[in-house]
């Protein structure tokens, strides 16, 4: 296909790495390749503290961490391009006390924190190919702040994918706290205000977006994609608004008992926008036949001004006996989230207004005016996604109660048993409907909901010993389940299922201690070479996180709502087959599971499956070097799971078949198996300094004055 490739697409062609595995079929073979992939962390922080008079003390703190990654493309699984991902987080906090008398204080802290996270597509020439610049051949200005550009050649099971994006995504944060505090007999009181400003800027200036969809490969050398996606987005500048004020108590009602009683007022009102880009909001949006686009400027929903929230803890002294304490301790409260996450996500969605988005059938490359979109705000009809909020929206909130009993062994080591639980609700969900045959004016509505729950219940039992003989540990188990209806607010199944929640983590055991190395040896050279190290450990075990089968995607007529179904179960076979032919020596059945009927959700339970468990040791080796009075220098090696021991993370949840017979045969299937590592699965951090990666090691130094 790269020879009979017409003139417009053989530069894109030319850059994909020449062949070195099996055909496919359609014009397609496999390339297996590997690569370097650099990555760095820098995070330096200054701190200046001054004293002022005897009663006064002021502080500034500047913290600055750049992160910089790799990837091969936008999803690290595509050669041709490197995609270098940027994260920088810049703070600075002011703070001052003050003691007025030795009953009264005040501390008030100030802190203004920048993030900005950037991702650029470096075209470059990998295993055969020619580097191709996407962007300049769309002509698309070399200094565009975002734009994206894709070519994605899809044929049957195998597909692939061209893809050079730039984007950036800053964010500021202002937060104020300010504390009074009031000693008064066995009573310590606390009084403050916590104001939290943030402002993101959702969409970058002017970014065009161009994707072409090849589906077959005669479209592909005709150069007539079958999908042409186009769009366009307007900046976003969002304005989120936390308010809250607090009281505590901390009463010592007895020699033995200690209460610690407190009450927090939130008041989190829709969010708001700079520069007029405020989001359009429907009226009449229950019904869809009769929505019309309110005027701008109406609010998302109505601030709610009652969340009042209630806390008490309680620790009693039940056992004096000199190295053998025992100490039982409750507590309970209401705590509220700020409501406020599912309505940012319409700023990101392209909520009409903020963006256009056209589908249709151009060959590449577009031209500058066919690229060029207009933006209407106020938006016409037909219009895109719409977000609908209940008038009266209330914040999630979660109870949450606690009860352990501390019993000491001896003077330095203590043993704790505790049970901790909580009930979440008005936790969001989101209903997809698809509305264009029940009002021509729109797309779709997403329908925001605030009815979902989750109970969570654990036993936990922690194992401490305070530095005694150059040995301090500590070792922690937790049991635990956890049981909700949806743990996402993407959108909901036919009929919601309550089950494991996506993070239920049956079983987890971690262990730690640090141990200095006794300096025991008489001879000279003897206690120069071998006085002054030290072993540092740490174990981690859990079991596995549950797997959530996707089965079929359909629509609703009656209401336009959008489901994703579950899978049916087929009676008699094994949910699971082992053999190492499989990655991490297990894969879910697919002989277990057929897709259901149309316009069914499917019976297998939800969450009920399982993953892959995980363990890893990390094990540090020391050594301090005394070099003048108070100064020494520390060397370190560290080994991340030293063990090497292969850890799979996510499993391909979508099903499909290798049986020809089946109606979901795939010859590319991998339904129930692993697709990657741990460390790649976590995603936030680069794989590299996340659990569950191949063994790795580092060296340090550090200067202690």
């Amino acid at each position: 296909m790269r020879q009979s490739a017409p003139t417009a697409l053989q530069a894109v062609f030319n850059a994909y790495p020449i062949p070195n595995g099996p055909e496919l079929g359609d014009g397609l073979a496999d390339y297996i390749g590997t690569g370097t992939l650099p990555n760095s962390i820098d995070s330096p922080s200054f701190r200046l503290d001054h004293t002022v008079g005897t009663k006064s003390r002021v502080f500034f703190r500047f913290a600055n961490t750049t992160s910089n990654s790799g990837l091969f493309g936008e999803f690290n699984d595509q050669f041709g391009f490197r995609s270098v991902v940027i994260q920088n987080m810049r703070s600075y906090t002011v703070g001052a006390s003050s003691v007025s008398t030795s009953s009264l204080s005040n501390e008030l802290r100030f802190n203004y924190t920048h993030n900005l996270g950037a991702d650029s597509s470096i075209p470059e020439s990998y295993g055969g190919g020619v580097a191709a610049d996407l962007a300049t051949i769309s002509g698309i200005p070399a200094n565009a702040p975002t734009y994206g550009v894709g070519l994605f050649l899809e044929f049957g099971d195998y597909n692939a994918e061209m893809l050079q994006a730039k984007f950036s995504s800053p964010l500021t944060q202002w937060n104020l706290i300010d504390t009074f505090s009031l000693i008064h007999g066995r009573h310590q009181w606390k009084f403050g205000i916590d104001y939290r400003r943030i402002e993101p800027n959702v969409m970058g200036e002017g970014n065009p977006a161009v994707f072409q969809n090849y589906y077959t490969e005669s479209d592909a050398i005709a150069n007539a994609p079958d999908l042409t996606e186009l769009l366009v987005n307007h900046p976003v500048y969002p304005v989120f608004i936390n308010n809250s004020l607090f009281a505590q108590d901390q009463w010592k009602a007895t020699p033995r008992l200690s209460l610690s009683l407190g009450l927090r007022w939130e008041l989190n009102p829709a969010p708001g926008s700079r520069n007029h880009t405020a989001p359009y909001v429907l009226e009449n949006a229950q019904n869809p036949s009769q929505a019309t686009v309110a005027p701008y400027g109406t609010p998302l929903y109505n601030t709610y001004w009652y969340d009042f929230a209630p806390r008490l803890g309680a620790a009693y002294l039940l056992r004096t006996s000199p190295g053998w304490e025992t100490v039982v301790r409750g507590g309970g409260g209401l705590f509220y989230d700020t409501g406020q996450t599912t309505a940012g996500r319409l700023y990101g969605f392209g909520q009409p207004g903020y963006g256009t988005e056209l589908n249709t059938s151009l060959p590449w490359p577009l031209t500058t005016a066919e690229e060029a979109l207009p933006v209407s705000n106020p938006p016409v009809p037909p219009y895109g996604t719409f977000y609908v909020f209940p008038t009266h929206l209330q914040a999630p909130y979660s109870l949450q109660w606690n009860a352990s009993i501390q019993q000491s062994l001896g003077s330095l080591q203590a043993l704790t048993v505790s049970y901790v639980g909580s009930h979440v609700a008005r936790l969001a969900g989101l209903n997809y409907a698809s509305v264009g045959g029940l009002n021509p004016n729109f797309s779709q509505i997403v329908y925001v909901t605030s009815g979902f729950t989750t109970d969570y219940n654990s036993l936990q039992v922690q194992f401490q010993r305070k530095l005694s003989h150059g040995l301090q540990m500590l070792a922690s188990y937790t049991y635990a389940h956890c049981i909700d209806y949806s743990s996402n607010d993407f959108g909901t199944f036919l009929i919601p299922q309550r089950g494991n929640c996506d993070y239920d983590l049956r079983h987890s055991f971690s262990t730690a201690f640090s141990y200095d190395i006794p300096n025991a040896f008489k001879n000279g050279f003897a206690r120069t070479v071998l006085s002054h190290w030290g072993l540092d450990d740490r174990f981690t075990a859990r079991t596995s996180y549950p797997v959530e089968l996707y089965g079929n995607f359909y629509i609703n007529p009656a209401n336009g709502q959008e489901l994703y179904g579950t899978l049916d179960t087929v009676p008699g076979q094994p949910l699971y087959l082992y053999g190492s032919q499989y990655p991490g020596g297990r894969e879910i059945n697919p002989a277990a599971f057929s897709e259901p009927a149309a316009g069914t959700a499917g019976d297998a339970p939800r969450n009920s499956l399982r993953g892959f468990g995980a363990w890893q040791m990390d094990l540090a080796v020391r050594r301090e070097l005394p070099l003048y009075e108070r100064l020494k220098l520390q060397f370190r090696a560290e080994a991340f799971n030293i063990f090497n021991h292969p850890n799979f993370g996510t499993v391909n949840q979508y099903y499909c078949s290798l049986d020809p017979s089946s109606p979901a045969y795939s010859e590319a299937c991998t339904f129930g198996q692993a697709n990657a590592t741990l460390n790649v699965s976590l995603g936030a951090l680069s794989p590299l300094y996340q659990l569950g990666g191949p063994r790795s090691m580092q060296f340090a130094l550090k200067l202690i004055f």
